[in-house]
């Protein structure tokens, strides 16, 4: 926590500068709008994937969907995470955004149990890739990198295993 004199105590991650995720802005000012959004878009669609099954159409069980949603998350992320460490497309090292496969997974898998989400989650991970292109800590390659990860997992884990309609 980063504490300035007679300020309110904020997370370290809110103090990220853009350009420069290692540096911190100085006690007394506030980091830019893009990184604020970099940094809120992912809890809040965490928050709408715990209340997902509270709200709307009731398809399956709280546990079911938490279930297959964390293992589509989980798959994501070690495939973003890979596609760094391996480096997939060369000369792009931060290739595929993980913040951004992790809310593409989370939007796709609230959209598909409940077409609805569409109009709520869309805008969020638009604004979040906006976000982090803005606040440079990805390029527009490594956003729609994200593309090819998240959605694609949300699909196969929570179609995997469910009847097929005749």
């Amino acid at each position: 926590m980063i504490r300035g004199r007679g300020q309110a105590t904020l997370p370290r991650a809110l103090f990220l500068q853009a350009g420069d995720p290692k540096a911190f802005v100085k006690p007394g000012t506030m980091p830019t709008p893009s990184v604020l959004i970099a940094n809120c878009v992912n809890p809040i669609l965490t928050a709408f994937l715990v209340a997902a099954p509270f709200i709307g159409v009731r398809k399956s069980g709280c546990w079911e969907f938490w279930g297959r949603t964390a293992l589509a998350l989980g798959l994501a992320v070690v495939l973003a995470e890979s596609g760094k460490h391996f480096q997939v497309w060369p000369g792009h090292p931060s290739f595929p955004s993980g913040h951004e496969t992790f809310g593409l997974c989370a939007a796709a898998s609230l959209a598909l149990r409940d077409s609805r989400w569409l109009v709520v989650v869309l805008p969020l991970t638009a604004l979040l890739a906006w976000a982090l292109v803005d606040a440079h800590f990805h390029q527009p390659i490594d956003v729609a990198g994200a593309l090819l990860v998240g959605p694609p997992c949300a699909a196969l884990f929570q179609r995997l295993g469910k009847p097929r309609p005749i």
